[in-house]
Protein backbone atom coordinates (compact mmCIF):
# COMPACT_ATOMS: atom_id res chain seq x y z
CA UNK A 1 0.00 0.00 0.00
CA UNK A 2 1.37 3.19 -0.82
CA UNK A 3 1.18 5.67 2.51
CA UNK A 4 1.14 9.60 1.61
CA UNK A 5 1.06 12.64 4.17
CA UNK A 6 -1.11 15.08 2.85
CA UNK A 7 -0.59 18.79 3.68
CA UNK A 8 -3.39 20.77 3.65
CA UNK A 9 -2.28 24.77 2.59
CA UNK A 10 -3.05 27.58 1.97
CA UNK A 11 -1.94 31.38 3.09
CA UNK A 12 -5.43 32.97 4.21
CA UNK A 13 -5.65 32.93 7.97
CA UNK A 14 -8.26 35.42 9.66
CA UNK A 15 -5.78 35.62 12.64
CA UNK A 16 -2.41 35.33 11.33
CA UNK A 17 -2.60 35.99 7.53
CA UNK A 18 0.48 34.42 5.76
CA UNK A 19 1.77 32.13 8.52
CA UNK A 20 2.26 29.19 6.35
CA UNK A 21 5.18 30.68 4.65
CA UNK A 22 6.39 32.91 7.35
CA UNK A 23 9.90 32.34 8.16
CA UNK A 24 10.31 30.54 12.46
CA UNK A 25 14.03 29.55 12.84
CA UNK A 26 15.38 30.23 9.39
CA UNK A 27 13.09 28.04 8.18
CA UNK A 28 8.89 28.69 6.67
CA UNK A 29 6.46 27.16 9.06
CA UNK A 30 4.92 24.60 6.38
CA UNK A 31 8.84 23.56 5.23
CA UNK A 32 9.24 22.35 9.20
CA UNK A 33 6.20 20.11 8.75
CA UNK A 34 7.90 18.75 5.87
CA UNK A 35 11.55 18.30 7.79
CA UNK A 36 9.60 16.13 10.24
CA UNK A 37 7.07 14.49 7.84
CA UNK A 38 10.36 13.12 6.05
CA UNK A 39 11.71 11.53 9.47
CA UNK A 40 8.12 9.30 9.47
CA UNK A 41 8.33 5.73 9.05
CA UNK A 42 5.66 4.02 7.04
CA UNK A 43 5.57 6.95 4.86
CA UNK A 44 5.90 6.84 1.22
CA UNK A 45 5.24 10.19 -0.14
CA UNK A 46 4.63 13.95 0.83
CA UNK A 47 2.51 15.99 -1.01
CA UNK A 48 0.40 20.04 -0.86
CA UNK A 49 -3.76 19.97 -0.78
CA UNK A 50 -3.60 23.66 -1.87
CA UNK A 51 -6.84 25.97 -1.92
CA UNK A 52 -7.10 27.97 -5.40
CA UNK A 53 -7.25 31.36 -4.13
CA UNK A 54 -5.03 33.54 -5.93
CA UNK A 55 -2.15 34.23 -2.75
CA UNK A 56 -2.12 30.34 -2.84
CA UNK A 57 0.29 30.81 -5.67
CA UNK A 58 3.51 31.11 -3.24
CA UNK A 59 2.79 27.76 -2.08
CA UNK A 60 2.98 25.92 -5.82
CA UNK A 61 6.72 27.56 -5.81
CA UNK A 62 7.48 25.96 -2.32
CA UNK A 63 6.17 22.94 -3.40
CA UNK A 64 8.29 22.67 -6.28
CA UNK A 65 10.84 23.93 -5.03
CA UNK A 66 11.12 20.49 -2.53
CA UNK A 67 10.50 18.35 -5.19
CA UNK A 68 6.82 17.59 -3.61
CA UNK A 69 3.87 16.59 -5.72
CA UNK A 70 0.96 18.95 -5.28
CA UNK A 71 -2.85 19.06 -6.60
CA UNK A 72 -5.07 22.95 -6.53
CA UNK A 73 -8.38 22.64 -5.19
CA UNK A 74 -11.63 24.47 -3.40
CA UNK A 75 -10.24 26.62 -0.82
CA UNK A 76 -13.34 26.56 1.41
CA UNK A 77 -13.55 22.28 0.13
CA UNK A 78 -10.87 20.67 2.11
CA UNK A 79 -12.84 17.10 1.83
CA UNK A 80 -12.86 17.65 -2.31
CA UNK A 81 -8.95 18.55 -1.68
CA UNK A 82 -7.89 15.67 -0.01
CA UNK A 83 -10.10 13.36 -2.19
CA UNK A 84 -8.51 14.47 -5.31
CA UNK A 85 -5.02 14.49 -3.75
CA UNK A 86 -5.05 11.21 -2.92
CA UNK A 87 -6.39 10.12 -6.44
CA UNK A 88 -3.87 11.89 -7.69
CA UNK A 89 -0.82 10.95 -5.51
CA UNK A 90 -2.16 7.33 -5.48
CA UNK A 91 -2.36 7.00 -2.05
CA UNK A 92 -3.87 4.14 -0.47
CA UNK A 93 -3.65 5.36 3.16
CA UNK A 94 -3.31 8.65 4.12
CA UNK A 95 -1.46 10.96 6.97
CA UNK A 96 -3.24 13.98 7.38
CA UNK A 97 -0.58 16.97 8.60
CA UNK A 98 -1.25 20.76 8.82
CA UNK A 99 1.72 23.58 8.67
CA UNK A 100 0.25 25.17 11.67
CA UNK A 101 2.65 22.01 13.69
CA UNK A 102 5.86 22.79 12.91
CA UNK A 103 6.63 21.16 16.31
CA UNK A 104 4.34 18.18 15.17
CA UNK A 105 6.52 15.05 16.45
CA UNK A 106 7.51 11.69 13.66
CA UNK A 107 7.50 9.20 16.27
CA UNK A 108 4.39 10.14 17.29
CA UNK A 109 2.83 10.39 13.81
CA UNK A 110 4.78 7.12 13.43
CA UNK A 111 2.78 5.28 15.87
CA UNK A 112 -0.45 6.38 14.27
CA UNK A 113 0.56 5.06 11.11
CA UNK A 114 1.60 1.45 12.89
CA UNK A 115 -1.89 1.00 13.92
CA UNK A 116 -3.94 1.57 10.84
CA UNK A 117 -1.19 -0.65 9.27
CA UNK A 118 -2.56 -3.44 11.89
CA UNK A 119 -6.13 -3.49 10.13
CA UNK A 120 -7.72 -0.28 10.85
CA UNK A 121 -9.63 2.10 8.21
CA UNK A 122 -9.03 5.21 10.83
CA UNK A 123 -6.84 5.94 13.49
CA UNK A 124 -5.93 9.13 15.92
CA UNK A 125 -4.07 10.20 18.47
CA UNK A 126 -6.11 13.37 19.26
CA UNK A 127 -8.93 14.38 21.38
CA UNK A 128 -7.28 14.11 24.25
CA UNK A 129 -3.71 14.89 23.02
CA UNK A 130 -1.25 17.88 22.53
CA UNK A 131 -2.57 20.60 20.52
CA UNK A 132 0.12 20.55 17.72
CA UNK A 133 1.17 17.02 17.81
CA UNK A 134 -2.32 15.94 15.95
CA UNK A 135 -1.55 12.98 13.80
CA UNK A 136 -4.56 11.50 11.95
CA UNK A 137 -4.25 8.00 9.11
CA UNK A 138 -6.97 6.55 7.22
CA UNK A 139 -7.51 4.47 4.61
CA UNK A 140 -8.95 5.74 0.73
CA UNK A 141 -11.70 4.08 1.11
CA UNK A 142 -12.80 5.52 4.26
CA UNK A 143 -11.96 9.29 2.56
CA UNK A 144 -14.10 8.29 0.25
CA UNK A 145 -17.06 7.45 2.64
CA UNK A 146 -17.10 11.14 3.95
CA UNK A 147 -19.03 12.40 0.66
CA UNK A 148 -22.32 13.80 1.46
CA UNK A 149 -22.08 13.59 4.86
CA UNK A 150 -23.34 16.46 7.36
CA UNK A 151 -20.50 18.81 7.93
CA UNK A 152 -17.50 17.21 6.26
CA UNK A 153 -16.98 19.84 3.39
CA UNK A 154 -14.37 22.38 5.49
CA UNK A 155 -12.94 19.72 7.22
CA UNK A 156 -12.10 16.16 5.70
CA UNK A 157 -11.57 14.34 8.87
CA UNK A 158 -15.02 15.44 10.45
CA UNK A 159 -17.08 12.84 9.81
CA UNK A 160 -14.25 10.40 10.15
CA UNK A 161 -13.98 11.22 14.06
CA UNK A 162 -17.48 11.71 14.58
CA UNK A 163 -20.10 8.52 16.46
CA UNK A 164 -21.39 7.74 13.49
CA UNK A 165 -18.47 6.77 11.50
CA UNK A 166 -17.78 3.81 13.98
CA UNK A 167 -20.42 2.07 12.53
CA UNK A 168 -19.01 1.88 9.17
CA UNK A 169 -15.43 1.60 10.09
CA UNK A 170 -12.99 -0.05 12.12
CA UNK A 171 -11.37 3.06 14.14
CA UNK A 172 -8.94 3.32 16.64
CA UNK A 173 -7.18 5.88 19.20
CA UNK A 174 -3.79 6.33 19.91
CA UNK A 175 -2.39 7.82 23.51
CA UNK A 176 0.63 10.72 23.34
CA UNK A 177 2.49 12.92 25.07
CA UNK A 178 0.23 12.99 27.97
CA UNK A 179 3.20 15.39 29.74
CA UNK A 180 2.73 17.98 27.19
CA UNK A 181 -1.41 18.26 26.74
CA UNK A 182 -1.57 21.66 28.75
CA UNK A 183 0.57 23.31 25.88
CA UNK A 184 -0.97 24.52 22.92
CA UNK A 185 1.50 23.91 20.19
CA UNK A 186 0.02 24.81 16.87
CA UNK A 187 0.59 27.98 15.30
CA UNK A 188 -2.79 30.26 15.34
CA UNK A 189 -1.69 34.01 16.40
CA UNK A 190 0.73 35.82 17.79
CA UNK A 191 0.52 34.33 21.05
CA UNK A 192 1.09 30.93 19.85
CA UNK A 193 4.00 32.10 17.08
CA UNK A 194 5.98 33.65 20.52
CA UNK A 195 5.18 30.31 22.63
CA UNK A 196 6.32 28.36 19.97
CA UNK A 197 9.68 30.39 18.91
CA UNK A 198 10.83 30.19 22.60
CA UNK A 199 10.64 26.17 22.38
CA UNK A 200 12.51 26.09 19.03
CA UNK A 201 14.93 28.44 20.58
CA UNK A 202 16.28 25.45 23.00
CA UNK A 203 15.66 22.26 20.60
CA UNK A 204 18.95 20.27 19.48
CA UNK A 205 20.08 20.96 15.81
CA UNK A 206 18.62 17.54 15.20
CA UNK A 207 14.59 17.15 16.60
CA UNK A 208 13.06 14.38 15.78
CA UNK A 209 11.33 13.24 19.00
CA UNK A 210 8.41 14.56 21.37
CA UNK A 211 10.78 13.99 23.88
CA UNK A 212 13.05 16.35 22.36
CA UNK A 213 9.87 19.16 22.62
CA UNK A 214 9.31 18.47 25.84
CA UNK A 215 12.95 19.15 27.14
CA UNK A 216 12.74 22.30 25.32
CA UNK A 217 9.76 23.50 26.89
CA UNK A 218 10.73 22.82 30.11
CA UNK A 219 13.96 24.75 29.44
CA UNK A 220 11.81 27.77 28.25
CA UNK A 221 9.69 27.50 31.27
CA UNK A 222 6.32 26.18 29.92
CA UNK A 223 6.58 22.65 31.21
Amino acid sequence: MKTVAIIQARMGSSRLPGKTLRELAGRPLIGHLVDRLRHVRWLDEIGLAIGDADDNKPLVEFAETESLPWVIGPEDHVLWRFVKAAKVFEADVILRATPDCPLWAPDLGGQVLAALHQGFEYVHNTRPGTDGFDAEAFTSDALDMCWGKLGSQEHATEWLRSEGARGFLHTAHVQQAEALWHLKLSIDTEEDWARVASIFAHLPPTRYGWQDTLEAARAAGLA
